[in-house]
């Protein structure tokens, strides 16, 4: 597989640790990555510039506002934009109001990196 380093992923995970995981991870295969611990600052950063970004993976369990929220207000900025949700755990309503909210796909944690890399690049090519 070739290198697709023209793949900008904004990553949403509120713990550090973990954040940087995934980030080095799809590094190593071969994504951008912009990662954020607070949702907020993601949303703004997409506000300022809409166009930066290719993918979202947000975590559904976040402190601020939960990943569904998060997926609502980036379909509001950029519709277009797919939005990958991640959980630990996640009931079969969230599920189907995550879908309801734009969500494209929604893995359950752990995730490999690869995997994670697999299933953007997947949604990016549509």
């Amino acid at each position: 597989m070739q290198a697709d380093t023209s793949t900008h992923v904004m990553l949403i995970e509120d713990e550090q640790n973990l954040l940087h995981v995934f980030v080095r991870g799809l590094e190593r295969n071969d994504l951008a990555v912009t990662g954020f611990t607070h949702p907020a600052e993601a949303i703004a950063a997409l506000e300022a510039n809409p166009d930066q970004f290719h993918v979202v993976v947000t975590d559904l369990g976040l402190p601020e506002i939960d990943g569904i929220e998060v997926a609502r207000r980036v379909r509001a900025i950029r519709a277009d934009l797919p939005v990958l949700l991640t959980s630990g755990y996640m009931a079969a309503e969230d599920a189907a109001t995550a879908t309801e909210a734009g969500v494209a796909l929604i893995l359950n944690k752990p995730i490999r990196a690869k995997q994670l890399a697999d299933a953007i690049r997947d949604l990016r090519s549509g």
